[in-house]
């Protein structure tokens, strides 16, 4: 059986052995492929290059897409550092900084929330609870990906329309980086995780 293990590729077009840089490509395409694309069709549809629709967006599609693309920052992060074990919530810490660089410049109690309610409210409440928690603010009418809201309480605003393509930009300049062999030891972490994952 010929199985599909990318969007583009089934297991016959996978070189054997694959060099660092076949990882790589197998890697973006299917996490972009699979899951952020797929993610952002659902929210925001998809035209082809002529401007012509080629599939609708789904009414109301905000919560499972956040379903989709929660696992990404976890994920991501474990790459980037090489890591080959659990810790969830720490790597899903320093893939939510990672993504959004620009909290490095907030104080720790915002960082804190922040990362609280995407990791408790969002992504634990999706993933085990089908649901948000109230603190959490799914909406298409503001221009940004996500804002933090202090009073009374925290709150978190996020737009799923935005996300998956933030989401996408990151993965992209990640594979720029691995990409340049000058970054030896972001590539060797790079590896050594994806040899971990597909059980090399």
């Amino acid at each position: 059986m010929n199985l599909w293990v990318t969007p583009t590729r089934q297991q016959s077009d996978i070189p054997s052995p694959m060099t660092i840089d076949d990882k790589i490509s197998f890697f973006v395409e299917a996490v972009n492929g699979w899951y952020l694309n797929i993610a952002d069709t659902c929210i925001n549809g998809r035209i082809d290059e002529d401007g012509n629709q080629i599939d609708k967006a789904i009414k109301h599609s905000g919560f499972a897409v956040l379903a989709m693309v929660m696992s990404y920052f976890e994920m991501i992060a474990k790459y980037q550092a090489g890591h080959t074990g659990r810790q969830s919530k720490i790597y899903f810490r320093k893939g939510v900084l990672s993504v959004f660089g620009e909290l490095n410049d907030h104080p720790r109690s915002v960082v804190d929330d922040v990362i609280t309610l995407l990791y408790d409210d969002v992504r634990n409440g999706l993933y085990h609870a089908a649901a948000t928690s109230p603190r959490i603010i799914i909406t298409g009418d503001v221009r940004f990906v996500m804002a933090l809201e202090d009073s009374p309480q925290p709150r978190l605003i996020i737009n799923p329309h935005l996300l998956p393509g933030k989401l996408r930009e990151h993965l992209f300049n990640y594979e720029s980086q691995l990409r340049d062999k000058a970054n030896v030891q972001l590539r060797n972490k790079f590896e050594e995780r994806f040899d971990y994952q597909m059980g090399d």
